[in-house]
């Protein structure tokens, strides 16, 4: 006889297969209504961020304003030989124009750092072939004999060390009075050029000690043979371009004696001089002193050139601000030779 659940029984059934099933149901549809729920959140407008291309990255295009300097450079205040050395920047250093050269002299800025390189230490699409125009930042050089290494351009400056011939030395700066600015080791100093030999060493005699040869007696009768002509850096014009440093004008001239005579000197005098706040019909100009004939001592070899740097100053004070000083040179500047006899260049171009 089959057995068939009361009803009492089934309706229990029921209800608890009920109660299950409407429990699971509502639970699935909370999680579908949680996962389907949209987030509020602030409005974020998502933008891919560009990898660089190798074009940002990569060295500066011919067409840009940068060139790289082809050895060691000194990057100085303003455009002279004889400016401060703001920084030295290593062969192979990108460095950005920014600005009209002048005189040989390009405006840069490398890390930075704005300042003055001579182009004939740059390589770059707008810089062309330019002579040096201070020598090299450092050059090697060997002693002829033993040599002494003073602490100044002079004979009689004090000796800080010896050192000995065939010695490996390294030239700093321009020379002055035919001695050259070297250094050895961790020592600097001044060694008379006539104990050096090297490229751009010119055979000069005898500076200091008893052969004297550098400095014949002033009463040599024989008049020298052949001529000295001073040159001003380039883009000077008629007026000259003495770079200004407040109430001082700058110069870089090159003496090229061409006689059988050494130069010893010469003299530089000015014929007019003012403050000028710019270059236009607007510029506001002050008129200032005329500077002193300025006697600069210069030891040119015969058949050699040798360049120099000095500076003409006014006695009118500076007038601070944007004003620039400016002088202009004389069309004869006078040289001596050292035997006493003088004579007259064209100061030109």
């Amino acid at each position: 006889m089959k057995r068939v659940p009361s009803p009492s029984a089934v309706s229990l059934l029921c209800l608890v297969l009920l109660s299950s099933g409407c429990g699971s149901s509502a639970s699935e549809s909370a999680d579908r209504s949680a996962s389907t729920e949209p987030l509020v959140s602030a409005d974020v407008t998502t933008t891919p961020v560009p990898r660089p291309s190798p074009a940002a990255v990569s060295p500066p295009s011919a067409a840009s304003t940068w060139a790289e300097t082809s050895e060691p450079a000194n990057v100085r205040e303003f455009p002279a030989c004889d400016a401060t050395v703001l920084a030295k920047l290593d062969g192979g250093r990108s460095v950005e124009l920014t600005g009209e050269p002048r005189s040989g002299w390009y405006p840069i800025t490398a890390a930075g750092l704005d300042g003055w390189v001579a182009g004939s230490l740059l390589d770059g699409p707008e810089i062309p072939d330019i002579a040096q125009i201070c020598g090299a930042t450092t050059r090697s050089v060997v002693t002829s004999e033993r040599a002494n290494v003073r602490s100044a351009p002079a004979c009689s400056a004090d000796m800080v060390t010896t050192v000995a011939a065939n010695t490996d030395v390294e030239l700093t700066g321009e020379p002055q009075s035919g001695w050259y600015p070297i250094q050895t080791g961790d020592v600097d100093g001044w060694i008379a050029g006539s104990l050096l030999s090297g490229p751009g060493i010119p055979r000069i005699g005898r500076l200091c000690g008893k052969t004297a040869e550098a400095a014949p007696p002033a009463t040599a009768a024989a008049e020298p043979i052949g001529s000295v002509r001073i040159y001003g850096p380039e883009g000077g014009g008629n007026f000259g371009q003495g770079f200004p440093d407040e109430n001082c004008a700058n110069w870089h001239v090159r003496v090229v004696n061409q006689s059988d005579t050494a130069v010893s000197g010469f003299t530089f005098s000015s014929t007019g001089a003012d403050y000028v706040d710019g270059y236009s019909a607007d510029s506001t100009e002050i008129a200032a002193e005329v500077p002193a004939p300025v006697h600069v001592e210069v030891y040119v070899a015969p058949g050699t050139e040798q360049s120099v740097q000095f500076q003409a100053c006014t006695s009118t004070p500076y007038p601070g601000g944007a004003f620039s000083f400016g002088v202009t040179p004389a069309k004869k500047i006078t040289y001596h030779w050292v035997t006493g006899h003088g004579g007259v260049s064209d100061f030109g171009w």
